[in-house]
């Protein structure tokens, strides 16, 4: 059976089996779905005590990106963000005809934050992208820094708070404050819904409207947007979270028994750095384990895995003892 630790989901199913037979028996699949969730922004206007009007679910965060880089930005403008980070910034960057500016970081892969400012001040990006917890180092960015950066650039500042459930330490309060902040969150990560590709932004209400004139009709499904709603009525998150964070703590043991380099991370994943990464690597494939490689130059020699159930942990733990072990 194969073991997938690459992508940073939660490894339990969180879905309620009697939703899927609602679904299966008495949904309208012959109408278009909502074309304002306003069932779904209701839900998630309860879990982040904001108002509707400051709320635009999205297909993913990285339709989110997308939106946010048609609507703030043109054609050879800069965008800037540390390095490294979420693949994705720069990917629909690139794509869109954009100049993207990655910052380098310390020697100990987190933000250079002086470097950073500095950066803001010499390119006047359109938009800065901040990832907190940063994924994949797992740093956490102290709120004082994200202030800096909002007070340094007249321009939108988008902070990316995918595995902010992992760390409980949110900048939601700063929306008061900053008309050019915008938060990215995702019901993907803890909430165990990657297959759903529901993200979502948290903005002012003008702010709202004017990604609203970027965003395709119906972008998110009907079926998507039914077990969303229903399943953020019913899940216990703190359960889920509390259980992977135990786990990490477990993990985090072992890899010290072992003599194994690793970042300290606030989310729901590990970067490890060994000597012997080709046999580590070697040694999962061989038992169909997927972990996370790079080929960016900062990160060629890490491994990122996310935590999973007690047993895909114990068997990655396993092979790390077997190999780095006896390395």
């Amino acid at each position: 059976m194969n073991i997938y630790l690459n992508a940073n989901e939660n490894p339990f199913n969180t879905v309620d089996r009697n939703l899927i037979n609602e679904l299966l028996f008495s949904f309208d699949y012959n109408r278009y779905p909502d074309l304002d969730y306003k069932k779904l922004k209701s839900e998630l206007s309860r879990i982040t005590n904001r108002k509707v009007e400051n709320i635009i679910p999205t297909n993913g965060s990285d339709e989110l990106i997308q939106l946010i880089l048609l609507a703030y930005s043109k054609e050879n403008e800069n965008i800037l963000s540390h390095i490294p980070t979420f693949s994705e910034y720069e990917k629909i960057s690139n794509y869109l005809g954009r100049n993207f500016i990655g910052v380098k970081p310390k020697k100990n892969l987190k933000v250079d934050k002086d470097v950073f400012i500095q950066k803001i001040k010499e390119y006047n990006p359109k938009i800065i992208f901040l990832c907190s917890p940063n994924n994949p180092t797992g740093e956490l960015l102290k709120e004082e820094f994200i202030e800096e950066v909002l007070n340094t650039s007249n321009n939108m500042v988008i902070v990316d708070e995918a595995y902010i459930e992992f760390s409980g330490k949110t900048n939601i309060k700063l929306l008061n404050k900053y008309e050019n902040l915008i938060i990215m969150r995702t019901l993907s990560k803890a909430y165990g819904l990657a297959s759903l590709r529901v993200g979502y932004g948290l903005t002012s209400e003008k702010n709202i409207d004017f990604l609203n004139e970027y965003r395709m009709p119906y972008n998110i499904s009907g079926i998507s947007q039914f077990i969303a709603t229903e399943t953020l009525k019913l899940i216990d998150t703190k359960k889920y979270v509390e259980n992977i964070l135990n786990e990490k703590q477990r993990i985090i043991k072992e890899l010290k028994k072992i003599n194994i380099e690793y970042l300290n991370s606030e989310s729901n994943f590990i970067l490890i750095k060994t000597i012997n990464n080709n046999g580590v690597l070697k040694a999962l494939k061989e038992n169909k384990i997927f972990v996370r490689t790079f080929n960016d130059e900062y990160l060629v020699s890490y491994i990122r895995f996310n935590i999973g159930n007690r047993e895909e942990n114990d068997k990655l733990l396993s092979i790390l003892k077997d190999v780095v072990g006896n390395g």
